[in-house]
């Protein structure tokens, strides 16, 4: 891999912007190699034909849309090309408001999941590396202080364990204006409806209430804080495969299973 692109590639990672590159392995143009956005925007690298770049940038953003590492061909002017396209979406992205005891479970479960998680707390004394050994980023602020310090982006999963309005509400507030995949509250429906009616005295729009999962999981009947963790997650889940996380053998299919 050439060395620039290679750094490119590494600052891309680095700030969580999705990128992909794109290798020719046969055919016209073999050995070139590019790295696209998911605009299809080249950031680095050409073939040195404009109209093929075109195309396998396009390719490029549309495998990393669907978050695929796959082979693909291509049809140029010069001939059929065969290339590789590999994805970096950013990893998923937790953060958890209030370091309640189910947020030990919580950000246990997530980092197994593959999720890089933040856990955040005005208060000292539950924020410790003895309950949270296994969190590296701890920010001890408000909600709203601590949420200017991450990255809120659309890989970017937000759970707020807090019953205090004075912690929920800045931290939704500071939330909303961004494009998070999944924000999560803890509590009863009586409570998110005392929370949505004040939110919205303070001005939030309706499209942004709707946003707001609560209460908060799957209905698996969770009692546990390592079940209400389970139930978390599994919402969470469901939410960015667009699925509505019932019992799978009710799900209806179009295939028909053998005999």
């Amino acid at each position: 891999m050439d060395l620039t692109l290679l750094r490119t590639l590494e600052s891309a990672v680095a700030a969580r912007r999705p990128v992909a590159t794109v290798t020719v392995l046969d055919g016209p143009r073999v050995g070139a190699e590019l790295l696209v956005g998911e605009d299809a925007a080249i950031l680095h690298g050409t073939s040195d034909d404009d109209a093929l770049d075109r195309q396998l940038a396009a390719m490029g953003a549309e495998s990393l849309r669907a978050r695929q590492t796959q082979e693909r061909i291509v049809s140029a002017a010069s001939g059929e090309a065969r290339v590789f396209i590999e994805s970096y979406p950013p990893p998923p992205s937790l953060v958890v408001i209030g370091a309640a005891h189910i947020a030990i479970p919580l950000t246990k479960f997530a980092q197994d999941l593959g999720f890089d998680v933040t856990l955040i707390d005005a208060r000292e004394w539950f924020l410790t590396e003895e309950r949270f050994p296994h969190v590296e980023r701890r920010i001890l602020a408000w909600p709203d202080k601590g949420l200017a310090q991450v990255t809120l982006d659309a890989e970017t999963y937000l759970v707020i364990l807090s019953h205090d309005p004075k912690f929920e509400r800045p931290a939704l507030k500071a939330a909303l204006p961004h494009p998070l995949r999944y924000i999560g509250a803890i509590g009863s429906r009586k409570t998110h409806a005392d929370r949505i009616a004040t939110l919205r005295a303070e001005g939030v729009s309706e499209a942004d209430l709707a946003r707001i999962h609560a209460p908060i999981g799957l209905d698996i009947g969770a009692a546990s804080p390592e079940e209400i963790a389970l139930s978390i997650l599994a919402e969470m889940i469901a939410v960015r495969s667009g699925r509505p996380g019932g019992f799978m053998q009710t799900r209806q299919s179009n295939t028909t299973a053998p005999a």
